[in-house]
């Protein structure tokens, strides 16, 4: 991916090539190898904690590593060619939620949203898992179902659907909503400003999703203050308290 350049004409869903400009575009060498770098000294610096537990270190170090790479690879992807793989998502979403289930301490310092809460701390990280992966695909398919009454056309591909899924899969549900609200702002910001610059109307929303679940999982009680101070406003909605709830337990 480093240094690969790319120009192509878009396509709609029949294949015939839609009114829009072809594209170029650069990622410079050594980006996806410098920011893998990077992304791995935050995770060392998020479990820096669990310096005296070496098993336990090891195998969340592991999971996050392999998540993170995915994150990556399906980020520059969707950047590029503005697909999301399916040997990306389909394969991680059964391989988080035996991962999680197996290793529950994995998820431990971020908020995963708990459907149920078992003695058994696999049993409620397998429901919590599968209840994240629900809800993250379940989400984007309904934006995308109105977007699609709305606008008479295509709004999210199922490349998205699938990819939220697979982080959903590790965020459980309140961890999900979370990066989807967060990607929605992002998009939408960057996405006015890309149309602004190139006039290409296209969003791709991986990069987006990427973005936003890194900063869930890498920094979860920021996020859920900023989520607090937002919603603290909403009548009705004792918001606040219950994000501070989830901040000293998670």
């Amino acid at each position: 991916l480093g240094g690969t350049k790319l120009t192509y004409t878009q396509f709609d869903a029949t294949g015939k090539p839609v009114n829009a400009p072809n594209v170029t575009l650069l990622v410079s060498p050594g980006s996806v190898e410098l920011l893998t770098g990077a992304i791995f000294l935050l995770i060392a610096w998020k479990l820096r904690h669990l310096a005296n537990a070496h098993e336990t270190l090891l195998t969340t170090a592991s999971v996050y590593a392999a998540l993170m790479s995915s994150m990556i690879a399906a980020t520059f992807i969707d950047w590029e060619f503005r697909i999301i793989p399916d040997e990306i998502t389909l394969p991680g979403i059964p391989l988080l939620v035996i991962l999680v289930t197996l290793f529950p301490f994995v998820q431990d310092g971020i908020s995963v949203g708990r459907v149920l809460h078992l003695e058994n701390p696999h049993w409620s990280a397998l429901a919590g898992s599968l209840a994240g992966a629900f809800a993250g695909g379940g989400v984007v398919f309904l934006v995308g179902v109105l977007g699609k009454l709305a606008f008479r056309k295509e709004a999210m591909g199922l490349g998205d659907v699938k990819y939220l899924a697979m982080l959903g899969a590790f965020l459980g549900w309140q961890g999900i909503l979370l990066t989807f609200f967060i990607a929605c702002l992002l998009g939408s910001v960057f996405g006015v400003l890309s149309w602004w610059i190139t006039r290409d109307r296209y969003i791709a929303f991986g990069p987006y999703l990427s973005l936003s679940a890194a900063f869930v999982i890498l920094s979860t009680s920021c996020a859920l203050v900023i989520m607090s101070d937002t919603f603290a406003v909403i009548p009705g909605i004792n918001l606040r308290s219950t994000l501070s709830t989830l901040i000293t337990t998670s």
